[in-house]
């Protein structure tokens, strides 16, 4: 996407994450992709609430087309469906994508992410901060996916 900002000319915007890691992206994407126009550099307190009007007219007020957003999951998720509305660009939910660009974070290893694995490498390294994630939003979607599964199953036995 970067790449395609690029040779669109669409202004990007990075809305989350640290300081540190949000100057290492630009670092990298600067050395990468020289004509990136990188219009923002947001890095919220934790602290702070995320319905701050000044974060909105950051964005708008920029000129980005595409804003990147690492709130972390579900929080950057529920961020973007109640401020898509107001701005004036395509939100994208990253997570730790920023840190994982930045180089702050390790990948897992590509037999890990080939059998769809690396959520399992990252609980690996943060069992603490994603032990109650995964095991909340997973097991919601797993009984969502069923639930689902089996009205289709009933629906196509009754036709």
């Amino acid at each position: 996407l970067i790449r395609l900002a690029e040779i669109n000319r669409i202004k990007i915007f990075f809305f989350g994450t640290t300081s540190e890691t949000l100057d290492k992206i630009k670092n990298r994407i600067n050395n990468e992709y020289p004509n990136v126009d990188i219009v923002g550099l947001l890095s919220p307190p934790f602290e702070k609430s995320l319905d701050d009007d000044s974060y909105i007219n950051s964005i708008n007020n920029s000129g980005a087309g595409l804003v990147f957003v690492a709130l972390g999951c579900p929080k950057q998720e529920k961020w973007m469906a109640s401020h898509s509305a107001k701005i004036n660009a395509t939100l994208l939910g990253v997570g730790a994508a920023f840190s994982i660009y930045a180089g702050t974070t390790k990948r897992a290893p590509l037999l890990l992410r080939n059998m769809g694995l690396e959520w399992f490498f990252r609980l690996l390294q943060e069992p603490d901060r994603l032990f109650m994630r995964y095991l909340t939003t997973n097991s919601m979607f797993i009984y969502l996916a069923l639930k689902i599964k089996i009205k289709n199953l009933l629906n196509i036995n009754q036709n």
